[in-house]
């Protein structure tokens, strides 16, 4: 069990914000095109399993009794991902039609590594935020249209 005095450091909720990395990530790939455009899907399906073998995985649990107020740093990243996915997603939407630079299958791969950003992190949030009671976490989960999908099949 993680005592709650470890568990309410910003340093242990640190692995947890390494996704934070796929929106720059992706808009890389957006604007430099060629093969930057796998970066989305690399740091997701690799990098991140390469830093979890580097430098071990977390097995242990939290204590179910743990309090909000000591998981501030964990929701925080929870809550953030639903509007910086939104207005990524967004954002991509209207820039890639118009980004000449960009052949069809680079235009694929944004898109790609985009729907590997939202479906890898944006599906486990929201799947995180359906065990909340509160009235915020539902209405992030009701209002992350992409992950609200995969939850309606």
């Amino acid at each position: 069990m993680i005592p709650t005095d470890k568990l309410a450091r910003v340093t242990a909720a640190m692995p947890f914000w390494l996704t934070y990395i796929l929106p720059p990530l992706v808009w890389v790939g957006a604007v430099q095109g060629g093969l930057w455009v796998l970066l989305p899907p690399l740091a997701t399906w690799y990098l991140f399993s390469a830093l979890d073998a580097a430098l071990g995985l977390n097995e242990q649990n939290a204590d179910p009794q743990t309090e909000e107020r000591h998981l501030l740093w964990y929701r925080a990243g929870v809550i953030l991902w639903a509007p910086v996915q939104f207005v990524t997603l967004l954002s991509l939407v209207w820039y890639v039609p118009g980004a000449d630079h960009l052949n069809g299958w680079e235009t694929f791969g944004v898109m790609f590594g985009t729907g590997v950003m939202t479906g890898s992190v944006g599906i486990v949030y929201a799947h995180e935020l359906l065990h909340q009671r509160n009235r915020l976490d539902l209405w992030l989960v009701k209002s992350d249209k992409p992950a609200q999908g995969f939850y309606e099949i």
